[in-house]
């Protein structure tokens, strides 16, 4: 799956994740409630919907397994729903001591976004990508903050019946931003402060999936490696990819089985650089790495 698939589906799935919550979280009638604990429901429950229909994308759709797609959904929806009740709790904080109006609003839109792309990153345990995520979802929910106060205020002396579908576009607007921006993310924050790479899959089950890097990636036949081998003859922890003085390289980091790098074998405790176009070969499957 290319880069561009896999921002496309990111997109479907956090509008599905938002649809999702807001008929059911929606649902609930906060009017009464403090506006903190409102804010804190909302957050949560936006944040849970959409972190795990985002975490699905990359066990599902990507690595098509199914313990990382459990781990994807379960992780995604307690890291979303942490990160979107402090999110909106702080957003709405800041709209009580800014005495509330458009900014504010867009503060609160934005703060959801940021926890939210920042806790997507840490689910991946990695802090580049979740640090790309904090500021990715910044922008996402500013995006998102004003195209959903846009549709309130244009149709905000309409009847409650076109209120609440405008609320349910919003929200859906919002769960777009974040999908689409999140991946991307990585793409532009990390490619204007660093080079970047990514493996390409070019035979077996993936073939045609891009998987880019941010600093090291692992390898191996282990669903946790950040590219999934599926071969059971590669060791569950095979290799390691991570920059070097002069560019890239790779490390085989297995016990016992070797790998082969433009056709070069790499046996165990053994690093090679790494060319822009080198093919990786292991088991049955081989990879092409770019630099970009």
């Amino acid at each position: 799956m290319t880069k561009a698939w896999q921002v496309y589906y990111n997109a479907v799935f956090g509008a599905i994740g938002a649809l999702i919550a807001w008929l059911l979280v929606g649902a609930i009638k906060t009017t009464s409630w403090n506006i903190h604990l409102a804010n804190m429901f909302m957050g949560a429950g936006v944040g849970l919907f959409i972190g795990a229909s985002l975490g699905l994308v990359d066990g599902l759709l990507v690595k098509r397994s199914i313990a990382p797609t459990v781990i994807g959904v379960l992780g995604g929806a307690a890291v979303g729903m942490f990160s979107g009740l402090v999110g909106l709790l702080l957003g709405g904080l800041g709209f009580v001591l800014i005495q509330g109006g458009l900014i504010a609003r867009m503060l609160g839109w934005m703060a959801l976004g940021a926890f939210l792309g920042l806790g997507q990153g840490l689910l991946g345990l990695q802090l580049k990508r979740a640090l790309y995520g904090l500021a990715g979802g910044a922008v996402a929910g500013l995006i998102g903050g004003i195209l959903y106060e846009i549709l309130t205020q244009v149709f905000i002396n309409q009847s409650e019946q076109v209120q609440l579908f405008l609320s349910a576009v919003g929200l859906v607007l919002i769960g777009v931003s974040l999908g689409v921006i999140l991946p991307l993310s990585v793409s532009i924050i990390g490619g204007l402060l660093e080079q970047r790479s990514l493996v390409v899959y070019q035979s077996g089950p993936r073939s045609g999936t891009e998987v880019e890097l941010i600093g090291s990636a692992d390898l191996g036949s282990s669903d946790a490696c950040q590219v999934y081998i599926q071969d059971r003859s590669v060791e569950k922890k095979q290799a390691l990819i991570e920059r070097a003085p002069k560019g890239f390289e790779i490390r085989n980091v297995g016990a016992q089985q070797t790998f082969w790098v433009n056709q070069r074998p790499v046996p165990p405790a053994v690093s090679v650089n790494l060319e822009q176009g080198a093919i990786i070969q292991m088991g049955d499957i081989r990879l092409r790495f770019q630099v970009y």
